[in-house]
């Protein structure tokens, strides 16, 4: 299909343009607030677009293509992002509750108030986001390198992060119970203070001299004051 520019669309015309046999490939264009659930957009190119508060739940999402633009508010719940690739995608308080994401990509994108519990499917990278007081509780990011990442506030109950690298990432004040972080390279983390929760959740996980001494004082401290 070719190239559609700066156009404000309805969900009528979505569903028109993915009737064809060609992948959908927009450019600038404006779908806010559109319901567009259950539709197949497999494949499809998003350049610079805005989708804030569609609804794209049960969607086809496979194999999308998303750079800059916003989904912010999007509800994507139980939507197919499988090997969807997103790139400095404003993504803020937008809803992936059970999505599938197998070997999807968010690199550089906006995540803050992200809400992404129960996601499924191995594979998924998240490269350099900014996920502020985002929910990931119960994701699966084992074997990854995670450098970069802003996960300060985040929700991490449950997530599975073994193995990974997180150099340069931020974890201060993130909910980490029920995390597992063993063999994971944390020496390069901001960890933020410790109590035992966070500390329970960082077992077996690589952490550097001036870490091990910081979680002995924030510890020492707190037995000291619980008696």
């Amino acid at each position: 299909m070719p190239q559609l520019n700066n156009e404000v669309l309805n969900a009528a015309d979505v569903v028109e343009l993915v009737s064809g046999s060609e992948s959908l490939h927009l450019v600038s264009c404006d779908l806010r607030e559109l319901r567009l659930t259950g539709l197949d957009l497999s494949d499809a190119v998003f350049e610079d677009c805005h989708l804030d508060g569609a609804d794209l739940r049960g969607a086809l999402l496979s194999g999308t293509s998303w750079s800059r633009g916003s989904l912010s508010g999007t509800l994507l719940d139980r939507a197919d992002l499988g090997d969807a690739h997103f790139d400095a995608v404003d993504m803020a308080e937008a809803r992936l509750t059970g999505a599938m994401m197998t070997d999807a990509v968010l690199s550089a994108c906006r995540l803050t108030g992200l809400h992404a519990t129960d996601t499924q499917g191995m594979g998924l990278q998240i490269i350099r986001c900014n996920a502020y007081g985002a929910d990931l509780s119960g994701m699966v990011l084992r074997r990854r390198d995670l450098s970069g990442n802003r996960l300060a506030e985040a929700n991490l109950r449950g997530a599975d992060l073994r193995d990974s690298r997180l150099d340069g990432c931020s974890l201060e004040n993130a909910d980490l119970v029920g995390a597992k972080f063993a063999g994971s390279d944390l020496r390069g983390a901001s960890l933020g203070t410790f109590d035992l929760a966070r500390a329970a959740a960082l077992a077996d996980a690589h952490i550097s001299p001036r870490q091990a001494q910081a979680l002995a004082y924030d510890l020492t401290g707190a037995i000291t004051v619980g008696d």
